[in-house]
This record gives C-alpha cells, structure tokens and sequence, in this order.
C-alpha cells in the first residue's frame, strides 16, 4: 500500500509541476521589462544584406563579411566594431563568397559578385581576390569569368 501511495505521490507531483509550467508560460511580460532597451546599429554601417561569412581559426572575436554591395567588414571585438578592409579596391564592390585559410589567419579568399544583386545591381563581379596580410591589401588572383 505505501509503494501505491509514493507513486500516486509522484504523479500528483509531476503534475503539478506541469501544470504550473503551464500557467507560467502563459504569463503577459510587462512592457516596463525592456523599456531601457534601445536598438542601436553595431555594423556594418552600409552594408544591407551579407552574403559570406567567415571567423578565424584560434582567434574567437575576428570575423569577416561579404557583402553585395558593401565589400567586405571585419571585426576584431566579437561584431562590436567593423571597419572596412576592401575600400581600396574600387573594381567591384560585391563579395559572394569570403573566406579565411585554416592553415594562415593572414590568408583571405574573396570571390566577388553576388548572383542575387546581379538582376538589381548588375554586379557579376571580376573573379577572385586574395590578401595575404589579414584583409589590409588585396590582389586580383584570376577567375573573371
């Protein structure tokens, strides 16, 4: 009889466990909770949509963005920060693909043009790029077609 009692116990337990579970999902937030938030913009300033992504092996804050019609953003600080690290190529402005070398953080491929932008923008872009100092200089390595 006690073994009978103990896991009517439970069950009466597990269900009011639910129950409350339950009822306390259902409960309105007050709007008074996210008053102090604000919605700020933390980058990249003018960028629109990104196309690629890319973080570096062994270096948890450093990450760069393709974008189509942007060029390419990196950040150091986790997204905190972007600066643009493409401004000096003034050929072409969309990035479809980005990518850092595993086996050297100072290695980025970019492949430029975005093929969504491309009946907006009319951007095909003009093949591949390759910097080899972590996106300070960027050289045109071929692909134009």
């Amino acid at each position: 009889m006690a073994r009978i009692t103990r896991c009517s116990n439970r069950l009466w337990i597990s269900l009011a466990v639910v129950l409350g579970f339950a009822l306390g999902a259902s409960a309105q937030v007050s709007p008074d909770l996210f008053s102090g938030l604000r919605w700020r913009n933390v980058g990249p300033y003018h960028g629109g949509r990104i196309a690629s992504v890319t973080g570096v092996i062994g270096e948890p804050g450093t990450f760069y963005v393709g974008l189509p019609q942007g060029g390419i953003w990196k950040t150091t600080s986790g997204g905190m920060t972007w600066y643009p690290v493409f401004d000096q190529v003034t050929e072409v402005d969309s990035i479809g693909a980005i990518q850092v070398a595993p086996s050297n953080a100072n290695i980025i491929y970019a492949g430029s043009g975005d093929a969504v932008s491309n009946f907006a923008t009319g951007s095909n872009g003009n093949g591949m790029y390759k910097s080899t100092d972590a996106g300070k200089t960027w050289t045109h390595i071929g692909l134009e077609g």
